[in-house]
């Protein structure tokens, strides 16, 4: 989600007094994950996945270790057998256990926090694996990193400790998911390995990447922000005669200027004067006469209400249950944590830092990713934050495969699941977007068995007809669109 707001070397000799570590082996079997309070409890029908789980030691000279969870589904049909998929999530700051908890993991936690199953997991379609990066984030540990060339150098150097630990995933297509401001990271993880393929040397394996999926991503920071004047007014929100109505005004200029390059920001990514517009009009349209919780309209669903100036950022209702779950020591032994973490959802350490003021905004990989591999965007329409009129904006005055934008707009094309429209398309020359009807910021957890069909956008399994895009029924699921 978009937020708002010691040295242990491994060492050479080995002896009795010093305990084994994880991090010193590549057998996967010392990574199964323990089974979980409510595992005996699933029904006896349910195929339980496959989970590893654990710290990747990365750079034992900053004491840097990566968090994954990585889960399998023991009844793999063909179609799926040979995928992996890696998410990350959002914030900068927020742990991917949120989405395995609340959006596509296989797993949910009941009000006692037990396990219960996850219908609409994404693991059935794809092997996943959840990453808690960049250091300080989740589980994983480590010094504090600011921009997005870091992102790239941290997580290819995860991917080259996972891959020991996993060989036989090299075989596999490889996906890279997430959302939010994983917009920023997806683009240049992709980036890496891309050109991590093309610089092969001899007896290094490629990394079989074969497409992105990007939900409400934050991929153009400046010129998102330039859309919220236009959603606020397009939803009701704000008037031109709020009171507040000259400060948002200048506000917007101000960014316009930016993205223009009429005016010098210290941030390439995210100026300040961009990052400022939304607070402004959040202020402008609070609701003092309403109760306290319900005086801000939430960022991440515009239908819902929230305090002032919380404004959403405990959206989704779970971190209640899941972060004293995921702070428990009998959980992070089950989740093999060797080196104990004081578990939030989201590290304000890491909002605060991770500005990538030294980055260009991901939107600039895009032409180069795209002309190797399919890029699929897609976004919950009640959405504020990384709305799709903000994605437009930015895809309207991005140039790929030999055009700008896509061919016509206004042809979009609806989506059909299973009989009945989940939303609206737009495709040109490898590039899609997927407006999804009635979800929210994190598409998984309003829409969570729909959600599932979005994979077939970078799959290529769904078919195209006078309907539309449509997406076919898959064994053993059905959808309540």
């Amino acid at each position: 989600m978009l937020h708002f707001t010691l040295l242990l070397p491994i060492l050479a000799v080995l002896t009795a007094a010093i305990p084994f570590k994880r991090g010193d082996s590549n057998d996967p079997k010392e990574y199964l994950v323990s089974p979980l309070p409510g595992w005996d409890d699933l029904p006896s029908d349910y195929a339980k996945p496959i989970q590893y789980a654990g710290q990747l030691e990365l750079f034992a000279e900053n004491n840097t270790d990566y968090f994954f969870w990585k889960v399998v589904d023991s009844e793999k049909i063909s179609e799926n057998k040979n995928r992996t998929t890696f998410w990350l999530q959002g914030g900068p700051g927020c742990s991917s256990l949120q989405a395995v908890f609340a959006e596509n993991g296989p797993f949910k936690l009941n009000e006692q926090r037990d396990i219960i199953v996850n219908e609409a997991s994404w693991h059935k379609i794809s092997d996943m694996v959840y990453v808690d990066q960049p250091p300080m984030v989740g589980y994983s540990d480590g010094e504090l990193i600011r921009n997005l060339y870091q992102v790239q150098v941290y997580f290819m150097r995860f991917l080259e400790k996972y891959f020991a630990l996993f060989p036989d995933d090299l075989e596999n297509d490889i996906y890279i998911a997430g959302e939010s401001y994983g917009g920023q990271y997806i683009p240049y993880v992709a980036d890496a390995i891309l050109k991590r393929n093309d610089n092969l040397t001899d007896g290094e394996a490629e990394y079989k990447l074969k497409g992105l999926l990007i939900g409400n991503g934050l991929v153009s920071p400046d010129e998102q922000s330039l859309s919220y004047i236009d959603w606020f007014k397009e939803k009701s929100l704000i008037s031109d005669s709020n009171p507040k109505w000259g400060d948002i005004n200048d506000a917007q200029q101000a960014c316009q200027d930016v993205v223009d390059g009429k005016a010098a920001s210290p941030n390439e990514n995210y100026a300040f004067s961009c990052r400022s517009i939304l607070p402004i009009i959040l202020e402008a349209t609070k609701n003092d006469s309403a109760p306290t919780d319900e005086q801000c309209v939430n960022i991440y669903d515009y239908q819902l209400r929230d305090s002032y100036p919380s404004c959403g950022s405990s959206y989704p209702p779970v971190s209640d249950i899941t972060t004293p779950y995921l702070n428990s020591t009998e959980i992070q032994h089950d989740l093999n944590v060797e080196n104990a973490v004081n578990f939030s959802e989201c590290s304000t350490i890491v909002q605060n830092s991770f500005t990538a003021a030294n980055s260009p905004p991901a939107k600039e990989l895009l032409p180069g990713i795209v002309s190797q591999i399919p890029i699929v965007l897609y976004n919950g329409d009640l959405d504020i934050i990384c709305n799709t009129n903000g994605v437009l904006k930015y895809l309207s005055n991005l140039t790929w495969n030999g055009a700008t934008g896509f061919d016509d707009v206004d042809n979009k094309s609806d989506w059909i699941v299973e009989d009945k429209k989940a939303g609206w398309v737009l495709q040109d020359r490898d590039i899609t977007f997927i407006n999804v009807f009635n979800a929210s910021h994190l598409v998984p957890y309003n829409k969570p068995k729909m959600s599932r069909y979005l994979f077939d956008f970078v799959t290529n399994e769904y078919t195209k007809n006078n309907k539309g895009f449509v997406s076919l029924p898959k064994k053993g699921l059905k959808v309540k669109v």
